[in-house]
């Protein structure tokens, strides 16, 4: 069996979908920025009693809460931007990958029985249940050359990724959040006056770092926040590497090096998980 297969019959209901904070639709935006910090949780669910009303995220915190003091104490529920994303329970990982990458997001609500709400698929369970997919079938040597499913032999310098998004690390914090607000992107690389990269700024370490508690974001600089020593891999590792680095750094990026260790791009968790939705066809037809 290969991964694709394995991810077709892996049902969302076997997964840890504990991966979330809740908060009543009474509290406001700081309140629920502090839940998702003091959870270390990227995305919080609205609850009104048990019925899920909406979902907020790392991306709503940067787009809705960073530097905007006039949203902090405003209810919640007026910054949702509509009925959430769901998946039922009883459907696969390979399904909820899907949904994930049609509609750009990197938590998905789970639903079970009546429509009730269950947990959220977060980005990092995904992944760890493609690590752990990987790691049962390692030591099955008649199937050698599929075990890993191309991912231990495809790299990223062969994938389609964006050119990397530099910063100067002495820029005001004001400057990198406008890159990241107007790319679309969720994380910048820092790097010195040689471009040699020294750090990394992502949504989750202004969710933690900055949250509902700085006003005047020209107060602080890349280097006041940023996430240094870089967690980093070679543009030449293949997919598998940038894997296990999304799952022990906790992040839905990781940071890719050129030879000359000057940034070369970011793989994301959607680059990943498009680049095996693309090939899930192909890795179902080895079987």
């Amino acid at each position: 069996m290969n991964l694709a297969v394995a991810l077709t019959m892996t049902p969302i209901s076997s997964l840890d979908l504990s991966r979330y904070v809740t908060v009543p639709t009474s509290a406001t935006v700081a309140e629920t920025v502090a839940a998702m910090r003091n959870g270390e949780r990227s995305c919080a669910c609205i609850l009104d009693g048990e019925t899920l009303t909406g979902v907020f995220t790392q991306r709503d915190v940067l787009q809705r809460a960073i530097g905007q003091p006039d949203n902090w104490s405003t209810p919640i529920v007026s910054q949702l931007g509509g009925p959430p994303k769901t998946i039922s329970n009883d459907r696969s990982v390979a399904d909820a990958i899907e949904v994930m990458n049609r509609w750009w997001i990197r938590d998905l609500a789970v639903i079970g029985a009546n429509d009730g709400f269950v947990g959220n698929l977060s980005y990092w369970t995904v992944m760890q249940t493609i690590t752990n997919l990987l790691a049962s079938r390692i030591d099955e040597p008649h199937q050698v050359p599929a075990v890993r499913d191309g991912l231990d032999f495809v790299d990223f310098t062969g994938l389609n990724l964006h050119p990397p998004v530099m910063i100067d690390q002495h820029e005001s914090l004001d400057v990198a959040v406008h890159h990241l607000r107007n790319r679309g992107i969720s994380q910048l690389l820092v790097v010195d006056h040689r471009e040699h990269l020294v750090g990394t700024l992502s949504e989750f370490d202004l969710q933690m770092k900055v949250g509902c508690e700085v006003a005047d974001l020209n107060s602080l600089t890349l280097a006041d926040v940023m996430t240094a020593p870089p967690k980093a891999i070679a543009v030449r590792s293949p997919v598998s590497r940038a894997i296990a680095a999304l799952v022990d750094n906790v992040d839905s990026n990781v940071a890719l090096l050129a030879e000359t260790k000057r940034p070369a791009g970011v793989a994301s968790f959607r680059d990943i998980t498009a680049y095996l939705e693309s090939s899930i066809e192909a890795l179902t037809a080895t079987t």
